[in-house]
């Protein structure tokens, strides 16, 4: 039915401003139930002022910030587009919820994911933007002393190999070229549970 109904851009753009407001009303309730502490999710020798991270209706804060990633640039272009200011205004709220929530989420993927598409949102809305792509690089390391120690830090720690986690990642990141090297033609079949068989003798 809903494959179906999208016939023409009317739908499509339906379909889009219902994805926003649902976003906003989840990335709310989210901050408003504030987050789960999980320490699967954080190196709490690491970052022990991590209380808990925004999870909103998903299980996992990392698959909520992705998700947030995706909507955000969304919410930004209905701000632009040709609409009552009312409208406009309502989207700005929307991307703020969302903003807040994905910073909530303490997902350093989520929040690099953010930046990439906001640079990438603002050159193709207007190629000139890209002087103010150059001026808030520039502007980073005078970012990192207004924001809070807490948000620097644990951006920084993507680059650290002294977190328990990015450790992890690169690990599993070795194991799986290796297994893409032994199984490039063939493959190891379809599913989690393939992998989940073969990668043992890789990790």
């Amino acid at each position: 039915l809903i494959i179906n109904s999208y016939i023409g851009k009317t739908w499509i753009y339906r379909s889009i401003k219902l994805m926003i407001a649902t976003t906003a009303i989840a990335s709310l309730i989210g901050i408003i139930n504030g987050g789960i502490m999980n320490v699967s999710w954080v190196d709490t020798s690491r970052f022990v002022t991590i209380g808990a991270r925004v999870t909103a209706f998903l299980d996992n804060p990392n698959m909520l910030g992705a998700y947030l990633v995706i909507v955000l640039p969304f919410a930004l272009a209905q701000m632009q587009s040709p609409e009552k200011k009312i409208t406009k205004v309502f989207y700005f709220f929307c991307a703020i919820t969302i903003t807040a929530c994905l910073i909530l989420t303490w997902s350093r993927g989520a929040w690099l994911g953010a930046i990439i598409s906001l640079v990438v949102f603002l050159l193709v809305s207007n190629f000139r933007n890209i002087w103010a792509v150059l001026i808030g690089a520039a502007s980073m390391p005078a970012l990192a002393l207004i924001l809070p120690y807490e948000f620097v830090d644990r951006f920084i720690s993507i680059f650290s190999m002294k977190d328990s986690t990015v450790i992890y990642r690169f690990d599993t990141w070795k194991g799986t070229l290796g297994m893409i090297r032994d199984y490039f033609w063939t493959g190891i079949g379809v599913g989690e549970s393939a992998f989940m068989q073969i990668y043992p003798k890789y990790a």
